[in-house]
C-alpha cells in the first residue's frame, strides 16, 4: 500500500503548454492523400458509435475503444525501458479519412501498478506537418521528402507549413521520417506528427465542478487561462488511486462531510469507539488519524470557519485532494477515490 504525505504550502497554479496555432491542425479537415497505399485489411473491432465507453482493463490496449469498428493493422510493443513498457499500434478506422497510429504506455515496475496506463498519444500515420524556416523554399523540403519517397502538400491556411505524406503506411513510418527531417535544422523549424485532439471525455457530475477553476479553467482567454491542471484530460487516464493512503497534515479533517466520508482512511488494526488503544500506537480510537496538538486520536476539524464556510483549512485541502467524484455531490478532489488520512497539528 503506498503512502503520501501531504504538507500545503502556497504554489503556483500548472499551466497547459502548446504549439502556436498553425501547428495544432485537426487531420479530420483533409482528404486521404492518394499516395496512402491499401493494406491488408486486419482485424476488425465491433462498430459502437459512442467511442470509449468504458475504462479499459490494466494492460489492455485501447486502439479498439478509442476507434471502434476500425481495422488493426499492425502491432508492436518494445521490452520495458525505465519502468514502461511501450506498445504502439497501427489502426484504419472506419470512420476517419487517416490511417492513424496509437502509442500507449504502460507501467512495468510496481507490482500493484502493473499494466496501469501512463501515457497515450494519437497521430495521423501517412503524413507529418513541417514548417520550413523563413527564406527556405518548398522545393528544398521536396528533395528531402524524395529520399524517403515522400511527397509535399502545402497547408490550406498557414504559411510556410507542409504536409509531407509518406509513400508507405508503416506503424513507425512518421517517426523515422520525422528523425531525418529533423536532421536539417537549417532548413526546417520543426517535423512533427499531426496529432489526433479529443476532447477530455472524463467531466464529473459533481454539480460545483464548474467553480473549481484550478481543475478546468474555462475564463476567456487573456484574462486567467489557462490557470489549472488540466484535469480532464488527466481523468481520461486515471480517476482513482484507492489503493494511495494520503497523509494530510494540516487542521484535521471534518471526515462526517458527505464528500469525504467514502473517502476517508480506516486503521484497520482499531475497533471503534471501544475505548482501547487496539494496535498499541499510544492512541485510543485512532480511527481516521490523530491530533498532535494534544496527543489524541480526535483529528476532526475545528468548528465551521466563518469565511471557508462548514469545515475549516484541513477539511478544504482534503476536498482538493480526495473528494469523492462523479457522486452528483459537492465537488470533485483530483483523486475520486483514494484514503484519506487526517493528521491533525494546528487549529483553525
Amino acid at each position: 500500500m503506498a503512502v503520501a504525505l501531504i504538507l500545503i504550502w502556497p504554489f503556483q497554479p500548472a499551466t497547459r503548454h502548446s504549439r502556436p496555432a498553425a501547428a495544432q491542425t485537426e487531420p479530420g479537415t483533409f482528404d486521404r492523400p492518394a499516395s496512402e497505399p491499401e493494406r491488408n485489411p486486419g482485424t476488425n473491432f465491433p462498430a459502437s458509435p459512442q467511442g470509449l465507453t468504458r475504462t479499459p482493463e490494466r494492460g489492455e490496449p485501447t486502439a479498439h475503444l478509442l476507434w471502434p469498428g476500425g481495422q488493426v493493422l499492425d502491432v508492436r510493443e518494445t521490452p520495458a525501458l525505465n519502468g514502461l513498457t511501450t506498445r504502439i499500434t497501427l489502426v484504419r478506422p472506419a470512420d476517419f479519412p487517416h490511417a492513424i497510429y496509437v502509442e500507449e504506455q504502460f507501467n512495468a515496475l510496481e507490482a500493484d501498478e502493473a499494466g496501469r496506463l501512463v501515457r497515450r498519444f494519437e497521430a495521423v500515420a501517412s503524413h507529418l506537418l513541417v514548417k520550413l524556416r523563413e527564406g527556405q523554399a518548398p522545393e528544398t523540403l521536396a528533395a528531402l521528402a524524395r529520399q524517403f519517397g515522400g511527397s509535399v502538400r502545402p497547408h490550406p491556411s498557414a504559411a510556410r507549413l507542409y504536409f509531407v505524406d509518406l509513400s508507405r503506411l508503416e506503424i513507425q513510418g512518421v517517426s523515422w521520417a520525422q528523425s531525418l527531417l529533423n536532421l536539417y535544422p537549417d532548413v526546417i523549424e520543426y517535423a512533427e506528427p499531426d496529432p489526433i485532439v479529443r476532447a477530455a471525455a472524463t467531466t464529473p457530475n459533481d454539480p460545483r465542478f464548474a467553480e473549481q477553476w484550478g481543475l478546468n479553467n474555462t475564463d476567456p482567454p487573456g484574462t486567467f487561462q489557462p490557470a489549472d491542471i488540466a484535469a480532464p484530460a488527466g481523468w481520461d487516464l486515471r480517476r482513482e488511486a484507492s489503493n494511495v493512503v494520503v497523509a494530510v497534515v494540516d487542521s484535521g479533517i471534518r471526515y462526517t462531510h458527505e464528500d469525504l466520508a467514502p473517502n476517508m482512511w480506516r486503521n484497520p488494526e482499531e475497533i471503534a469507539g471501544n475505548g482501547i488503544d487496539d494496535d498499541a500506537n499510544g492512541f485510543v480510537d485512532d480511527v481516521f488519524g490523530i491530533n498532535a496538538i494534544n496527543d489524541s486520536s480526535d483529528s476532526a476539524d475545528d468548528l465551521p470557519d466563518p469565511v471557508l464556510g462548514l469545515g475549516g483549512h484541513g477539511t478544504s485541502v482534503a476536498g482538493i485532494i480526495g473528494a469523492a467524484g462523479n457522486n452528483n455531490r459537492g465537488v470533485a478532489g483530483v483523486a475520486w477515490k483514494v484514503q484519506l488520512m487526517a493528521l491533525k497539528w494546528f487549529n483553525n
